[in-house]
């Protein structure tokens, strides 16, 4: 029970991570409104004039991406991404930051119930970070959220070790470790 328990985390731990790397995908400018683009323009001529007709005419800009992202989700584009990969920065300092908070209390208060308070208190945020009504507040859910998320990071580990026999310690840990690789070679 505690490695099918174990897999889950590693699941959940390693969604949160992957999603802060494409959440800032910069969506590319097709058009405004009915005006459509020619392909020819670079990014910064398509950003430009983008501007240009959403003050003129009001006109809401039309994107095209491989997935919805933040940047598209909020519309900030062009220049405006930066402010959407500060936002990723502040969430793996969190991460962090949550390794070394979790990591402490872990030892102070038990590995289970930090565990355990890991997960609920990154479910509980990835949930809210999905009825963010602006960028602010999904950014305070989403540094929430890694927080958590590096809590369940560092003690999971430990927790799974801690609970095998001493003799299969380094089988479990390397099946548990390596076994999602060969699915993501042949998906």
């Amino acid at each position: 029970m505690i490695l099918v328990v174990a897999e889950f985390l590693c699941l959940s731990t390693l969604s949160n991570m992957v999603y802060m790397v494409f959440s800032g995908a910069n969506p590319t400018v097709k058009g405004c409104g009915s005006i459509t683009f020619d392909d020819n323009f670079t990014t910064i001529e398509r950003c430009e004039r983008m501007r240009e007709l959403v003050r003129e005419t009001g006109c809401k800009p039309t994107f095209d991406s491989q997935f919805g992202s933040v940047n598209e989700e909020f519309n900030y584009v062009c220049e405006d991404v930066k402010v959407i990969k500060n936002s990723i920065s502040l969430q793996m300092a969190a991460v962090l930051m949550g390794a070394f908070i979790f990591g402490q209390a872990s030892d102070h208060f038990g590995r289970r119930f930090v565990l355990i308070i890991g997960l609920l208190g990154s479910s509980l945020f990835s949930f809210f970070t999905a009825l963010s009504p602006n960028l602010l507040w999904f950014n305070v859910f989403r540094v929430l959220a890694g927080l958590f998320t590096g809590g369940i990071s560092v003690v999971q580990g430990v927790y799974l070790v801690e609970n095998v026999p001493r003799k299969q310690r380094m089988l479990i840990n390397t099946v548990i470790t390596w076994l999602f690789i060969p699915f993501l070679r042949y998906s």
